[in-house]
């Protein structure tokens, strides 16, 4: 565990960077841009295999790219929810 704290760290800081952006993104109402940085969210949930976000990042970007704002402020919701229990599964694990 000790040696995959540094990873799960990482991945856990880039995705508070991600979902601040989408944030801002929405607060602006600025499609696509939430898109493209659903779909980086996406990604980096991807290739960690936390399947809840990406997911969600799939809908979010979809959402992104229709300008469904309202929706996706549900959906961003629900990401920094599961970020949230996934945050403290990380911090359990590497303890």
């Amino acid at each position: 565990p000790e040696s995959l704290r540094p990873v799960l760290e990482l991945f856990l800081h880039e995705a508070k960077n991600l979902t601040s952006k989408i944030k801002h993104d929405l607060e602006n109402r600025n499609g696509e841009s939430i898109a493209q940085t659903a779909h980086d969210l996406k990604g980096l949930a991807g290739v960690m295999t936390v399947l809840p976000v990406y997911m969600l990042g799939q809908r979010l970007e979809d959402l992104g790219r229709r300008e469904s704002f309202e929706e996706a402020w549900q959906v961003h919701k629900e990401i920094c929810e599961v970020l949230d229990t996934v945050t403290e599964r990380v911090n359990e694990f590497v303890a």
